[in-house]
């Protein structure tokens, strides 16, 4: 577990704009891809979820996170944030631990070949986390509230923007 210095600049009250604090947060390594197809290693910072601060929210949560219209990551250019509407997927190496969860209680998938507006495309499974009523591939593509949907594609785990899909077909 790191922490995440953040500095506050001089907004006239300098006693309580002053200085900075920290924040307990968990650092995930990931490949970042922007809509403009621009690609980069980036680091996204997980704040902790509980006060023990020994469990942190996954990415998935934390890119789906209403709140929050820019991400925080760690890229070659230093700490930066990125709107998340600009976000075409983000690549994991591995098995996330929302896909374990979901693979620990038998989380339907949905096969699909897809095509993003970065002009890639994919071959894998879409993860449903809604209920099973819901779990057809239009559903899932359909859901409000979820930015970013879970795929998976050999060994590893994309959290890819319903904004950047072009195309899905099923498998």
């Amino acid at each position: 577990m790191e922490t995440l210095l953040v500095r506050h600049s001089d907004h006239g009250n300098a006693g309580f704009f002053a200085g900075g604090y920290r924040i307990p947060v968990m650092e995930v390594p990931t490949r970042l891809v922007l809509v403009s197809g621009a690609t980069m290693p980036a680091s996204f910072f997980l704040e902790a979820a509980g006060r023990d601060a020994f469990e942190h929210e996954g990415l998935l949560a934390h890119l789906n996170n209403e709140r929050k219209q820019f991400i925080v990551v760690r890229c070659e250019a230093g700490i930066t944030m990125v709107c998340t509407e600009a976000i075409a997927y983000v690549n994991i190496g591995g098995r996330t631990p929302e896909f374990e969860f979901c693979e620990a209680v038998g989380t339907p998938h949905q096969p699909a070949h897809i095509r993003l507006c970065t002009g890639e495309e994919l071959r894998g499974d879409f993860v449903c986390l809604a209920s099973p009523e819901q779990s057809r591939l239009s559903d899932l593509l359909n859901q409000p509230r979820q930015r970013f949907l879970l795929f998976t594609s050999g060994s590893s785990t994309y959290l890819i923007n319903r904004n950047a899909v072009q195309q899905v077909n099923p498998l």
